[in-house]
């Protein structure tokens, strides 16, 4: 029962001055515990009991590393940035490291009886300590009185540079007349922020017209017709002491688009198979945008037919083999493209989400169902509340 007590405390600190942060409002209800059990901070008791008046009156206390941050990397020779100070009864601060293999055996760092407030709290030399091992840095706030409140960051030592190195960066193919982005990534195995992983990028060989952004690393480009052809572009990556370098080969491609339609139509929601593509037109009438007609159109043939029946809005139609289904506004349907016969299923729910595999049809309405054609039964698969999409 102790969490709502001190949530209740910690509101009263701020609602007293707003502009505290939450190290001082930490600090306040630490510093000014009654100390309970043995002498100090202890596993039973923590801090102590709570005491409200003197958190009230006791002024602004802070002990907070700020850099470096919780779970980073440090390399050589760390400033340590914080603040470490009481506004009554300041005695001292003290700052420790500590290995995370024997957090008990600190290391004295510094020690000092002048307030730090968001400055320099001490320098740490890390070349001798072990790469790779986790350590712990450990602020001490003491009062006048011998009491402290601590806090602590864990950092990992790294001061062996590695070079970066590109993910995933493979050969590209831009269509010709269409937008191609894509963006360069490389990883720097040290930390991203210090001490070498702030990486920087530039390219070489561009195809004409084409542009990189360092900051983003995207390339951009939309090649015409004169940029068909074949680039080598090569790509850099370097951190603060290594640079990498990879090239890439740029080809582009031409696709021949021709329209199967020429109706001044909208059209939507295709779906193909085989030499099949079925879609949606919009009725071109009073009432635009419905109701939505089901067309077909052979590839082979170069026929386009409307399939669905006259005043019916269709809803996504899905093919597969020589079925086609849909859901419109007055049923399910099925238009076979063999024997060019349509018809409705004998769905009990009407649901716009379709799909068909062989004889199966799938949807789901608030139920998820199976429909098999061949048997022209319906089975629910799954009852649930929630509408299934």
């Amino acid at each position: 029962m102790a969490c709502p007590y001190v949530s209740g405390l910690a509101a009263l600190i701020w609602s007293k001055d707003p502009s505290l942060t939450n190290y001082e409002v930490r600090g306040a209800i630490q510093m000014s515990a009654d100390d309970i059990g043995q002498a100090g901070k202890d596993d039973f008791f923590g801090y102590g009991r709570i005491n409200a008046w003197r958190a009230l009156e006791g002024g602004r206390v802070s002990a907070a590393i700020l850099f470096p941050s919780d779970q980073t990397f440090a390399h050589d020779v760390v400033d340590i940035q914080g603040s470490a100070y009481m506004e009554k009864n300041f005695g001292r601060y003290e700052l420790y490291y500590a290995s995370m293999n024997n957090p008990q055996q600190t290391t004295l760092i510094c020690s000092s009886t002048t307030r730090v407030e968001n400055g320099l709290l001490g320098r740490w030399e890390t070349a001798d300590l072990r790469e790779d091992e986790r350590y712990l840095l450990i602020l001490k706030v003491i009062s006048n009185e011998g009491k402290e409140i601590a806090h602590s960051v864990e950092v990992t030592i790294d001061n062996i540079n590695q070079p970066p190195v590109f993910v995933n960066l493979v050969n590209q193919c831009a269509v010709i007349g269409r937008i191609f982005e894509f963006r360069v990534k490389a990883q720097d195995p040290d930390d991203p922020a210090i001490p070498w992983g702030k990486l920087e990028y530039s390219v070489d060989n561009l195809p004409p017209g084409a542009q990189f952004n360092p900051q983003t690393q995207v390339v951009f480009w939309q090649p015409a017709d004169a940029d068909k052809g074949v680039y080598e572009v090569t790509f850099t990556a370097r951190d603060s002491y290594y640079s990498i370098t990879k090239t890439v080969i740029f080809s582009t491609l031409y696709i021949e688009e021709n329209p199967i339609t020429d109706d001044d139509l909208k059209q939507g929601k295709p779906n193909i198979y085989g030499d099949t593509i079925v879609w949606l037109d919009e009725f071109p009438g009073p009432l635009h945008g419905e109701p939505l007609f089901v067309y077909m159109y052979n590839l082979i043939t170069q026929e386009k037919i409307q399939i669905s029946p006259f005043r019916t809005s269709a809803i996504q139609p899905k093919i597969y083999e020589n079925k086609i289904i849909w859901t419109a506004s007055d049923g399910n349907w099925i238009y076979n493209t063999a024997t060019s016969q349509l018809q409705k299923t004998k769905s009990l729910y009407f649901d716009p989400y379709v799909d068909i595999y062989g004889d199966n049809i799938v949807y789901g309405g608030g139920f998820l169902c199976l429909y098999n054609l061949a048997k022209c039964e319906e089975t629910t698969i799954w009852l649930e509340k929630s509408r299934i999409l």
